[in-house]
């Protein structure tokens, strides 16, 4: 029967445990940036995505219906504000939507930057549909498209 010796176990280990305050400390030296209010109105489910160039941030405004002739509970309006490299936060308001919803405000957005740098969207419409949106201009316009998912849901 071979026994384990602990010594060595212990000079393996005992170089990371000297090395985990340095470690610590430097945890301490991460930037950030002040706090930046984007929108007065109550904004909800926010997503960002980044590339080499740029940083994006959207979120989802709701706006409860009122009115009993129109179907559902509410709107959403998509939102966005847009950070080239070295320049400052550009909002853009409701550059997508209205969508309607119906009980509680669902979360139905995704994007991502692609390689290119274009900024995609995709936002569930409705039930059934996917909207994809895709600026190539740091979100000043964008490209529509729909996408109906037929019986698979798109929320």
């Amino acid at each position: 029967m071979t026994r384990l010796r602990a010594a060595p176990v212990l000079w393996l280990f005992l170089p990371c445990l000297l090395l985990l305050p340095w470690n610590l400390a430097a945890l301490s030296e991460f930037y950030w940036e002040a706090p930046e209010l984007f929108s007065a109105a109550s904004g909800t489910f926010p997503v960002s995505a980044s590339g080499k160039d740029i940083a994006v941030v959207a979120w989802q405004e709701a706006e409860t219906i009122r009115d009993a002739g129109i179907p559902g509970d509410g709107f959403i309006r998509v939102s966005l504000a847009v950070k080239p490299a070295g320049e400052q936060w550009r909002v853009r308001r409701a550059v997508a939507g209205p969508y309607t919803y119906s009980g509680t405000e669902p979360a139905i957005l995704s994007m991502v930057i692609d390689r290119r740098g274009q900024i995609v969207i995709a936002a569930a419409a409705s039930t059934t549909e996917t909207e994809i949106l895709i600026s190539d201009d740091e979100g000043e316009s964008f490209s529509r498209y729909r996408v109906d998912m037929g019986s698979e849901s798109s929320v």
